[in-house]
């Protein structure tokens, strides 16, 4: 949960991956998060680019709750944390985090 002034929840990670599913591969998207360091994040992104992969072995492949992406502005591979989304922009339709104030009804 982040605390900015108001709480915000967290997407549920089911909503976020019904989301990128429906995304075709190659499709832009922008999506907000919270990084692990506690930093905001909005970042462009692309599934599905192999342009710049150099082989290897997946990093990820052992957490179901990590997506991996293409960051349009960095140019580099990405992992985002499905658990840690706040907003996903996607498909011509936004997600919003629920926002409740912190501040008990007198």
């Amino acid at each position: 949960m982040v605390q900015i002034g108001n709480t915000m929840t967290y997407l549920k990670p089911h909503t976020v991956r019904q989301i990128l599913n429906t995304t075709k591969n190659g499709k832009i998207f922008t999506v907000v998060f919270m990084k692990l360091n506690g930093d905001l994040r909005a970042m462009n992104c692309r599934r599905g680019v192999r342009k710049y992969l150099k082989g290897g072995k997946s990093t990820i492949a052992g957490n179901p709750n990590l997506i991996s992406v293409f960051d349009t502005l960095k140019k580099d591979y990405r992992c985002i944390d499905i658990t840690r989304v706040l907003s996903i922009s996607a498909n011509g339709a936004h997600t919003e985090p629920r926002v409740y104030s912190n501040r008990k009804a007198a």
